[in-house]
């Protein structure tokens, strides 16, 4: 919009503008050396908040090139999302470009069965394919190579349906998927190598399902990941190197198991530096081994209530200097060895309450 004008004010104000389309702008005003410093005023419009209004966020939050900046100044005053339904009735003052999702309507990009986002901050894909009853991963989803077009897909939701199996190749490609859904699935025995080409997976989640054992080095190639949830599945046991290649995982979660696990393998958690909080409660512990935390020296949070733990090893707790919350209440404890919170300096709660100790030691 060109004035002759250069401090004009332009009152576009109940009108019918659904786009305020900004892109070509920063491309044409940089080349430009006029100024007009006109003022525009854009309130009370029916603006259909889709991608194409990234760029006017960008504009509102000063993240544009000065020239643009200062080329004009439009005020949008109150002005609101008529659509989508989601952002209906929302300022866009409120909307944040960073992490403005809008929503994809090409169909050679997203899958039939799913709801398709993008995020143009960082020109990342969201395809959420959950609550659609699948038994099965979308057929187009599962053509090898379907992805290799689409490099920016980081978020891949597939939660609440009635996914029983994931063929071999189904993941392939998706080099740079940040975050993986499957929870509230029907997987029993997932297979090994199913994940093995999300080298960037940060975030997996494999909750309620009905999963009784997982391969040893299912996990063995997702050495980016941060946060693992394994909760509400039927497990009796867990290989013991399970997270031997996770050496950067932060979150672990597991608990309300099905079945009764009774204890985890003998160092399972050991040397895994980077892990911070374990939410292990619920799951039938009725004993731990004693080098189950060795080496875990950046554990802040251990969350092991309501298991049926009668003791705990002497030494369980050595290396766990950093510890500031440790809950063990409604277990059957009826002791505490001697010294063994000796190296918990920073603990901050400690929860024995609703067990069945009679008398603690004067060293413990």
């Amino acid at each position: 919009m060109q004035f002759l004008s250069s401090n004009i004010k332009v009152d576009l104000t109940h009108n019918k503008i659904k786009h305020i389309f900004l892109r070509d702008a920063e491309f044409t005003v940089i080349d430009t050396q006029a100024s007009q410093d006109a003022i525009i005023l854009v309130d009370d419009n029916p603006l259909e908040c889709d991608c194409r209004l990234y760029d006017f966020l960008r504009y509102i939050e000063g993240r544009m090139h000065p020239k643009v900046q200062n080329y004009f100044h439009i005020i949008p005053g109150n002005l609101t999302c008529q659509s989508p339904d989601e952002l209906k009735n929302v300022r866009v003052t409120d909307l944040n470009s960073k992490t403005f999702t809008c929503v994809l309507k090409e169909p050679k990009v997203c899958p039939e069965k799913c709801d398709c986002f993008l995020r143009p901050e960082d020109r990342a894909f969201i395809f959420d394919c959950s609550h659609k009853n699948l038994t099965s991963v979308p057929s187009d989803i599962k053509i090898i190579g379907f992805f290799n077009n689409i490099p920016g897909l980081q978020l891949l939701e597939l939660s609440d349906n009635a996914l029983q199996s994931i063929e071999p190749g189904t993941f392939d490609n998706l080099i740079n998927l940040l975050f993986l859904n499957l929870s509230e699935n029907h997987l029993t025995e997932p297979r090994s190598g199913i994940f093995d080409e999300l080298v960037a997976l940060k975030s997996l989640d494999l909750n309620t399902n009905y999963m009784v054992k997982l391969p040893e080095d299912i996990f063995a190639k997702l050495k980016n990941l941060r946060d693992l949830k394994l909760f509400r599945n039927n497990f009796t046991n867990l290989p013991r190197n399970l997270l031997r290649n996770n050496m950067k995982l932060r979150i672990f979660t597991l608990f309300e198991n099905k079945r009764n696990m009774t204890t985890l393998p003998d160092a399972f958690f050991a040397n895994l530096t980077k892990l911070e909080m374990l939410k292990l409660k619920r799951n039938g512990f009725v004993t731990l081994p004693e080098d189950l935390f060795w080496g875990c020296t950046s554990l802040i949070n251990i969350n092991l209530e309501r298991n049926y733990l009668r003791t705990l090893p002497r030494y369980i707790f050595r290396d766990l200097k950093g510890l500031k919350i440790l809950e063990l209440n409604f277990n059957d404890l009826q002791s505490l060895p001697d010294y063994i919170f000796l190296n918990t300096e920073h603990l901050v709660k400690l929860d024995l309450s609703k067990n069945r100790i009679t008398s603690i030691s004067k060293y413990v």
